[in-house]
């Protein structure tokens, strides 16, 4: 069932009967009025942009980055001592009285110490990368890089990593921030000189055929040397390598014997304007010892507030 408000198909979670009308559509956004038709079947995905949720002006705003900051220093300090992460979060949140994008905020954004540390410990700089083989976790640096293109928050985490709020679940629509993400990657990927890029495409979601054909043509185009693989879990592949890897995904940065920071290293190079909430505590962003930042275009950490609500980066 989908409601059609004044001719425009959006797909309907609840709608409520209440003098005015009040639908929630797909989870996240308030419609009101009286307006709009019933019909039944399938709504076509329209999306062109990967950018912010309609509440993020409001949930990460100047004014809230301060609370939201002590947020995760207490989320951390749980952590750190065994918490468990589910009860943490919801403790804190109370606390601090915080929106449920703001949660799920500091949740993606906040580990304990020593997860934070032993990361650390693996994290390689970009001069590692010269003549060797990296392993991409596909939609998780393309994701955060169009969600920077597009004007969506982007955290920066306690663990040094950037990492998106987009919510992609069984489906992937390429977007207008597709192919600029793409050229952004793959010229920060030739400056650092990998031998070979293989990237992984999670094959249970619908549109990675399609994804995994165009990258191939991008890469041809640019002369880049890239393989993109469909794999039932990139998570596995990425986390059993011995190769160098590149994601912000917890449980692989983990398990993995080295990583680079590829999508924060775009980011900061490429998307100067990117909406970045730093909730990082003390950072471990910076490239490690011996990376040639001006070599890769590195835009590093000198980015100032604006006083812009839009950049809160901290």
């Amino acid at each position: 069932m989908t409601y059609q408000p004044f001719g425009i198909n959006l797909p309907v979670v609840r709608y409520v009967e209440s003098g005015r009308g009040t639908g929630r559509v797909r989870g996240t956004s308030i419609w009101g009025g009286t307006g709009g038709i019933w019909q039944d079947g399938p709504v076509p995905d329209r999306r062109r942009h990967r950018g912010a949720h309609p509440k993020d002006a409001e949930c990460f705003a100047s004014v809230e980055l301060p609370r939201l900051r002590r947020a995760a220093e207490d989320l951390g300090w749980l952590l750190s001592r065994g918490y468990p992460g589910k009860a943490a979060v919801q403790m804190v949140g109370d606390r601090y009285a915080l929106r449920a994008r703001q949660r799920m905020a500091i949740r993606r954004a906040t580990v304990g110490e020593p997860t934070r540390a032993a990361r650390a410990r693996r994290q390689v700089g970009s001069a590692a990368l010269r003549g060797r083989v990296l392993l991409v976790d596909g939609y998780n640096v393309l994701l955060t890089v169009e969600t920077a293109l597009g004007g969506g928050v982007v955290l920066a985490s306690r663990d040094g990593v950037y990492r998106d709020m987009a919510s992609m679940r069984r489906h992937y629509k390429r977007v207008t921030q597709t192919r600029p993400a793409l050229e952004a990657i793959g010229s920060w990927l030739a400056a650092a000189q990998c031998r070979e890029v293989a990237w992984y495409l999670d094959r249970p979601i619908s549109n990675s055929g399609r994804l995994k054909k165009w990258m191939e043509e991008v890469a041809a185009d640019c002369g880049w040397p890239w393989t993109v693989e469909l794999v039932a879990s990139p998570d596995r592949v990425l986390a059993g390598s011995r190769e160098i890897v590149a994601t912000a995904d917890g449980w692989i940065l983990d398990q993995c014997r080295s990583w680079v920071n590829l999508a924060r290293r775009v980011v900061d190079g490429a998307v100067p304007q990117a909406w970045v909430v730093d909730l990082s505590g003390t950072c471990l962003g910076e490239e490690p010892t011996g990376a040639n930042f001006d070599t890769l275009g590195d835009g590093g950490s000198g980015r100032q507030d604006s006083g812009d609500p839009r950049d809160v980066h901290g």
